[in-house]
């Protein structure tokens, strides 16, 4: 099975910025941290992650 997340808006800048949920929810998964929800914009925007992640 293959999945693919494409986000568009009318900046590259507004595009990641939108995704960043996506990604911040990808790295919580894959360093087995445990979330009850899926991240919100703000949230995943203020994010500091760490160098192991």
């Amino acid at each position: 099975m293959l999945s693919m997340s494409v986000f568009t808006a009318e900046t590259e800048e507004e595009a990641l910025y939108l995704a960043e949920p996506t990604v911040l929810m990808w790295t919580m998964l894959g360093s087995d941290k445990r979330f009850n929800k899926f991240p919100t914009i703000k949230q995943a925007n203020e994010y500091s992650y760490t160098t192991d992640e």
